[in-house]
């Protein structure tokens, strides 16, 4: 067998075992929802969160034109 051949076939082989594993396993949404925002003014912290889980967290720095950092 040609080498080319054999490289195919174990290529193709581990590939359809997945698709077929993936095909089988029911995917279902979580329930839609508001996501939640959290914002600490005295230290400039903003989160956010979906289900619980937080997807952002974040510092906020504000500076006026010069550079100068304002406090929140």
């Amino acid at each position: 067998m040609p080498p080319r051949t054999l490289f195919a076939l174990t290529l193709v082989v581990p590939l359809s075992g997945v698709a077929l594993a993936a095909s089988t396993q029911e995917v279902v949404p979580p329930p839609n929802a508001p996501a939640t925002i959290e914002w600490n003014a005295e230290q400039g912290r903003l989160l956010l969160r979906y289900h619980d889980t937080p997807i952002l967290a974040a510092a906020v720095d504000v500076e006026n034109a010069d550079g100068e950092r304002i406090p929140p």
